[in-house]
């Protein structure tokens, strides 16, 4: 799990625990694992590098694991490597709220689970330290992320050419968008909302001090003020996963390509095409009909014309 060669790109390890992890019990293995998975999964690692990681480590711990992850979610089947079975016996169903995104606690599981792989720490102190990841934060990193915001802000609006004016009051307005998030940490109700009234508060601040102090370049300010609260990441995040959908798409057939065939009450046609003396069924329909059929052997999308 290295920051420059990813573990779901790194060579397959024996399927037999590291130095130090032979005499560890099963259970404590799989623990571990699920709490790395866990914390990977809420502090925004990609899916496809979810289940790479995960079963690159559960190998260098001798188990045998198959993970599926989803936004909400994740399912892991485990079995123990040394076992002559091939079924897999055991298997965790994990409820998750959709993960955000946390650079700093991410590379710190990420470094935990490698001293973990590497025999420099023992599973246990390897669990302690990831359950050390969800102690809340202190005043001091609060008021450093307040002004983040603020500084994040202004940044911004330096960046798009405004005046000096406007780079203040951007700076200011986005200061008071982070203590409204720091204020929604502890507040379920105020957090599911928190978007949506940052970016009305910072509308009709810039509108008041247009109209009534100074005026403000009002569309740009608004912009930088909340610059923070786009999801830049997030879309980076996602559009990795939709370049590595997991069910592959035959080369020259977009998903896009594939439409439905729904049955017509009115005639007794097939689903394969429409029937050219219904009433019912349409032209448009009669000129194109296409059946998607999916491969279970090659997992992959194939386009017939009937």
């Amino acid at each position: 799990m290295s920051q420059t060669v990813p573990l779901a790109d790194a060579q397959a390890s024996p399927n037999r625990p590291s130095t130090g992890l032979a005499g560890v019990p099963y259970g404590d293995r799989i623990a571990f694992v699920v709490e790395l998975a866990k914390r990977l999964h809420n502090y925004g690692t990609t899916a496809q590098r979810l289940e790479g990681a995960v079963s690159a480590v559960a190998r260098r711990l001798g188990l045998r694991c198959h993970p599926w992850s989803n936004p909400t979610g994740m399912i892991l089947s485990f079995s123990d490597a040394a076992a002559e079975t091939p079924l897999y016996d055991s298997t965790q169903v994990i409820r998750l709220e959709p993960g955000g995104t946390d650079l700093r606690k991410l590379c710190a599981a990420d470094a935990i689970a490698e001293d973990v792989m590497a025999g420099r720490s023992d599973l246990q102190e390897g669990a302690v330290a990831l359950q050390a990841l969800d102690r809340p934060q202190g005043w001091r990193s609060r008021v450093l992320e307040t002004l983040s915001y603020g500084v994040s802000s202004a940044s911004v609006a330096g960046l798009l050419r405004i005046g000096w004016v406007d780079i203040a009051w951007a700076g200011l307005i986005g200061l008071l968008i982070g203590v409204l998030h720091v204020a929604s940490l502890r507040r379920p109700r105020l957090q599911e909302a928190e978007e949506a009234i940052a970016a009305f508060a910072a509308t009709l601040l810039t509108a008041a001090i247009a109209a009534f102090i100074v005026p403000l370049t009002t569309k740009t300010v608004v912009i930088a003020s909340i610059i923070v609260l786009m999801p830049g990441m997030m879309l980076t995040k996602y559009s990795t996963q939709l370049r590595n959908p997991p069910l592959p798409v035959r080369r020259g057939v977009r998903p896009t390509d594939v439409t439905m065939a729904l049955d017509c009450n009115s005639c007794s046609r097939s689903a394969s095409g429409f029937s050219s003396t219904c009433s019912n069924c349409t032209p448009a329909q009669t000129s194109v009909p296409i059946v998607a059929k999916v491969s279970r052997k090659k997992r992959a999308v194939s386009i017939d014309d009937s």
